[in-house]
């Protein structure tokens, strides 16, 4: 962070006092915005008291305000916040993305379009973006870009898993987005005055772990920590009805972490100055088509992640490697090529989601209970004649991701050890 803020232009004189005080993540965020647009071919040009930004890329000027969500001390939001540790449901969840999750997100972005940036001479004629991260609770980092891109274009994304194992995807309008008596109106980019904006950026990833990981990497601090990365990620697979489970010591890290990595850039199809796709490296570029999210990634892209930095007792001696681990869907054909349909079992429970190490030494399968509508799932291993039979289930789960957790962290437990074959 030191490194970075070296090279970081503060025109206001005012990030200093702001960072050491109770604006601690929003000047992160904005030192990370520094390091990611330094690293990524833009040249910068921090000379303006506001927006924060104005970057150059291939030609192409454009202008970036930053901004976060924090949390309320008064007000409906004040007094009715809800936590995010406290939802167990997914019907609880989806209830605060679209309530108070998108207040939040209205509220912060309305904000920023009352400054009228596109007004200055720097500005005008040029793309604005404005840069947002939820900051307003402990755990909002955990929640993905779904409830910023719904309310940016007030369309509610659905989905259904067929019996063939093949994912259908549709969508909604959405009027409004309600927090107890606040109400707010759906669909930013066909608001007024919101053909200034080009587009959203967000990201989940300008934190103090971000930095932490990027210095590790670059070799900047001392001998005696050791950091671990656990979390989701995009899942490719078109029929994937879960993200992707990832975990990696970052001494065995298994790809190239970038400034840009967990970026998505939202477009405004209604934008007076709009902006190419890869105009940002490294982020998934979201667009509307035919009144569906389409969304272009450039790589590997975190859904969310857990960073854990702990004191390295095994300096003084070599380092216990932890294995990479990665745990995806795979359609319902292909593992039933490895596994075979239980007679009767179809009666007592509809198969949901089919998962795959990607080593191929462990499978995983999530299905739902017909009778109750509760959750489980199986873990496969294969026998000395290679042929695939369970080794570990479990049922009871209330909710699909929490039957998703427990088939990881079983997979995961499994690859600490050196059992790959298990007798029947």
């Amino acid at each position: 962070m030191s490194e970075a803020f070296s090279s970081f232009t503060d025109p206001d004189g005012h990030f200093v006092t702001e960072f050491q005080s109770d604006a601690f993540d929003a000047r992160v965020f904005e030192l990370y915005l520094s390091a990611y647009f330094s690293a990524s071919g833009f040249a910068v040009d921090r000379t303006h008291a506001r927006p924060d930004f104005v970057i150059e890329r291939d030609g192409l000027r454009a202008a970036v305000e930053a901004t976060t969500t924090n949390p309320s001390q008064g007000g409906v939001l004040g007094r009715t916040a809800a936590r995010i540790e406290d939802l167990d449901t997914p019907s609880e969840i989806t209830e605060y993305c679209d309530g108070e999750l998108a207040v939040r997100l209205s509220n912060a972005l309305h904000e920023k379009m009352r400054k009228q940036y596109w007004n200055l001479d720097h500005v005008r004629d040029a793309p604005f973006v404005i840069a947002i991260e939820t900051f307003h609770d402990p755990h909002a980092l955990q929640l993905s870009d779904t409830a910023l891109t719904q309310y940016l274009y007030g369309l509610r994304a659905e989905a259904e898993m067929t019996d063939r194992g093949e994912l259908l995807v549709g969508s909604s309008a959405i009027a409004t987005h309600q927090k107890a008596t606040k109400v707010v109106r759906s669909g930013f980019f066909d608001q007024p005055e919101t053909e200034r904006v080009s587009a959203v950026l967000f990201t989940n990833a300008g934190t103090v772990a971000k930095f932490s990981r990027m210095g590790y990497l670059a070799g900047v601090g001392g001998r005696d920590v050791h950091i671990l990365r656990r979390g989701t990620a995009y899942d490719p697979d078109p029929d994937a009805m879960l993200p992707r489970f990832f975990q990696y010591d970052l001494d065995a890290a298994p790809h190239r972490e970038t400034w840009g990595e967990g970026l998505v850039c939202v477009h405004n199809p209604n934008a007076l100055h709009p902006l190419p796709d890869k105009y940002f490296p490294d982020a998934v570029d979201s667009r509307l088509e035919d009144r569906q999210v389409i969304s272009n990634y450039q790589g590997w892209h975190p859904v969310a992640s857990i960073t854990n930095v702990v004191h390295d007792r095994w300096r003084q001696k070599p380092r216990p490697m932890t294995k990479a681990v990665e745990i995806r869907s795979i359609p319902k054909q292909m593992f039933h090529e490895f596994v075979a349909v239980v007679p009767g079992a179809g009666a007592l429970f509809h198969e949901e989601v089919w998962l795959e190490e990607a080593s191929g030494a462990f499978l995983g399968l999530i299905v739902r209970a017909r009778q109750d509508g509760d959750y489980g799932f199986a873990v496969f291993a294969p026998d000395q004649d290679r042929i695939f039979h369970p080794i570990e289930n479990r049922f009871n789960f209330p909710t699909r991701p929490q039957a998703a957790m427990g088939v990881w962290n079983h997979i995961t437990r499994l690859l600490s050890g050196r059992q790959r074959v298990f007798r029947r």
